[in-house]
């Protein structure tokens, strides 16, 4: 795998590098290596300085800020095929948060010097890395609106919605969640058992069905996500949280298991 000619065909691969010249991508290859990391590992800390770009080949990472005392907020959950710390890198600061793999994982780090040589020679690499950024910032923006002013359910129809928008399965489309329970529950900003009412709630309301890892959004969800439509079904206290208590009494349809 950390073979020139592997590297380089991985390297290919990645959206930022499409298109490359073969030199170019060789340049970059003898700058990167692959990494093999256990379930735990950490892929850097808080506070360290940026110096490679990360692009994960298998597994999952979670980026994530923690206080003094113990405390965890996950901020992004790391599938393959994305890349991790492209501000930081190009930015000049160093880390605030940290990346931990929650699985065994397949990373590839890419110089940063590298990368700028292959930018001062192909101006189409600096144009996407603008673009990479700026979603990147708009999705946490959306993420701090969501954790700020919505509900518990509203958190949860709008994540399925950005899943949804990438499997294209029309009308009814159906996410996969690539992740356990506790771990999308700290990425939504609540404790596990929330994360259930809120999916029963939705499933009792009409609006998903829930088989395992498999969500099947309805096309009421889909085509009315933006509405009051949908709103007025799912609009609940946030916290107090009338919507858990009727939830768990509601004898309607059930939740299949989901760890």
């Amino acid at each position: 795998m950390n073979g020139i000619g592997d590297i380089a065909a991985k390297l290919a691969d990645i959206p930022l590098f499409e298109g490359l010249a073969p030199d170019l991508l060789a340049d970059l290859a003898r700058a990167s290596h692959v990494a093999r990391l256990p379930k735990g590992a950490l892929l850097y800390s808080a506070g360290e300085q940026a110096r490679v770009l990360f692009h994960v080949l298998s597994g999952q990472l979670k980026v994530a800020v923690s206080s003094s005392d113990g405390g965890e907020k996950v901020i992004d959950v790391v599938a393959p095929g994305h890349n991790i710390g492209m501000a930081e890198l190009f930015g000049g600061v160093p880390y605030v948060s940290f990346a931990e793999t929650v699985a065994p994982s397949l990373v590839l780090h890419i110089s940063r010097e590298a990368i700028l040589r292959v930018v001062d020679r192909d101006p189409r690499i600096s144009r996407r890395l603008l673009r990479a950024i700026g979603e990147r910032q708009s999705a946490l923006e959306r993420d701090i609106a969501s954790s700020s002013f919505k509900s518990g359910c509203r958190r949860v129809v709008d994540y399925l919605l950005r899943q949804a928008e990438t499997c294209g399965d029309g009308p009814d489309a159906t996410v996969e969640l690539g992740m356990p329970k506790h771990l999308l529950a700290a990425r939504l900003g609540f404790t596990p058992e929330t994360l259930s009412r809120a999916f029963r709630y939705l499933s009792e309301a009409g609006l998903i069905s829930v088989r395992g890892k498999q969500v099947k959004l309805s096309p009421k969800l889909m085509h009315t996500a933006d509405n009051d439509e949908v709103d007025s079904v799912i609009r609940q206290p946030a916290a107090g949280d009338a919507w858990r208590d009727r939830a768990v009494r509601a004898g309607g349809s059930r939740v299949a298991a989901w760890a």
